[in-house]
């Protein structure tokens, strides 16, 4: 993995009267040098929910119903809509095996048993094998799908949302934090999405806003906000 290591480090936050152990990411490069992960020093720094405002803003919508956090990381978002939301139920999806473990100890730790379906899988188009690669050893978040497959790149297993959630459940809500992947996953999305049109919170840079919001126009969505620049809602009109 690109001549780092990595290892797990426990933090504590705080919402509310809430006190929330967490635990993260630490990376040590080829020469000894250890450091947080970047989602970790955040929220460390802040005693806080990484991006506590936005997500703030989703709780005051008071949406009810099943919750679907792809790209889920440590867990920070997973939780806080388990916890903080009107959710009933939420699956999270984390395709980089570290960071899926510690997604699943943050669930068992801080979320009601149950309430939270973790899987170890990445979100596509369709099903097959993808490679992961580590960008920014500082940043694991941004870990990105990449179509060499030297030895330094991760196989992962892929699968879109229509595969994966039951047709029996509807979703509500849909958050997508994905880097790079939002539009192969939004059209491994389309039955699920023209079906329940859930809310939709995705994280896109300005070179895929475009398509990314060309498709959601074709699904019946309108664009409704952005925060910190590359955060955006969309409803369904």
């Amino acid at each position: 993995m690109n001549n780092i290591r990595l290892s797990y480090k426990d933090i504590e936050i705080r919402q509310g009267e809430d006190t929330l152990k967490f635990t993260g990411l630490v990376y040590t490069d080829a020469l000894g040098n250890s450091a947080e992960d970047f989602i970790l020093r955040k929220m460390r720094k802040h005693q806080a929910f990484f991006e506590k405002g936005i997500l703030s803003r989703v709780a005051s919508m008071g949406i009810t119903g099943t919750y679907l956090d792809c790209g889920s990381h440590l867990g920070n978002h997973a939780v806080f809509f388990s916890n903080y939301c009107k959710s009933d139920k939420v699956f999270a999806f984390e395709p980089f095996c570290y960071s899926y473990k510690a997604l699943r100890a943050n669930i068992q730790r801080n979320c009601p048993p149950g309430k939270v379906i973790a899987s170890n899988i990445a979100l596509g188009k369709e099903s097959g094998i993808g490679h992961l690669s580590i960008v920014n050893a500082a940043n694991l978040g941004t870990n990105r799908f990449v179509e060499n497959t030297d030895a330094s790149a991760i196989p992962v297993y892929v699968t879109s949302l229509d595969i994966e959630i039951p047709k029996t459940e509807k979703i509500s809500f849909l958050k997508i934090d994905v880097e790079g992947q939002e539009v192969n996953l939004l059209q491994g999305a389309t039955r699920l999405i023209k079906r329940d049109k859930p809310f939709i919170w995705v994280e896109v840079w300005d070179e895929s806003f475009a398509q990314v919001q060309q498709i959601l126009d074709a699904y019946g969505y309108r664009f409704l906000e952005s925060f910190r620049g590359n955060n955006h809602f969309f409803e369904a009109k």
